[in-house]
């Protein structure tokens, strides 16, 4: 149990959006450390190449040059990584959100309105996660009333029909009915599309550890 969470807290969701990402905090990481690295060896580096000051001055700043090296630069280094490892798993928090919305979509193209999305805890964008789940019940809920109208139009179609079983196809009349049944059959083939019944287990979506 602990290594699936170590699993899902080191997952790869989006491999491509997430090495660039990476790639932009080692990039940051480094433009800090060249200025740090001029504010603090500059001013050493140009008193070291002043041929205008004593031997003496010039010995100083390279000691003390040196000294910085072996000081610093471990340390800011180690910052860097921690930063980068830290902003990596910070931003699994809004790669996780984006591979289920991601899911999200390609079952709402599907025609399956029978699921809502649920973020872990500590994701992010969950303001966006209850604005998808309020439009996922207000499509679901005008859908279905489209459904009940479509079957009472159904029922008053075949209704229709009886009364006027004896009325002649090729006339007006005939025709005109042929045509309403005709609509009201494809009207509802799309609507058989979409799934509206939320299943049992009540599914939120895959765990993005899992990918």
């Amino acid at each position: 149990m602990e290594g699936r969470k170590k699993r899902r807290q080191y997952a790869l969701v989006d491999k491509s959006l997430q090495y660039k990402f990476l790639a932009l905090v080692f990039v940051y990481g480094m433009i800090i450390v060249l200025f740090i690295g001029v504010a603090l060896f500059v001013p050493d580096i140009l008193d070291i190449v002043n041929e205008d000051l004593s031997l003496e001055l010039r010995a100083r700043a390279a000691d003390r040059m040196l000294s910085l090296h072996f000081r610093v630069w471990p340390a800011v280094l180690a910052l860097v990584c921690v930063l980068a490892v830290h902003s990596f798993r910070t931003f699994l928090k809004i790669a996780g959100p984006l591979y289920r919305f991601k899911w999200a979509y390609a079952r709402l193209g599907e025609g399956d309105l029978g699921f809502r999305v649920r973020l872990r805890e500590k994701d992010y964008l969950h303001a966006e996660e209850t604005e998808f789940n309020r439009m996922m019940d207000g499509l679901q809920g005008r859908l279905e009333s489209l459904s009940q109208c479509l079957d009472r139009s159904l029922v008053s179609m075949r209704a229709l029909e009886k009364s006027l079983a004896g009325t002649d196809h090729g006339s007006e009349e005939g025709r005109a009915l042929l045509e309403h049944r005709s609509s009201l059959e494809a009207l509802a083939g799309e609507m058989s599309r979409f799934r509206f019944k939320e299943r049992e287990d009540k599914e939120e979506g895959p765990d993005p550890g899992a990918a």
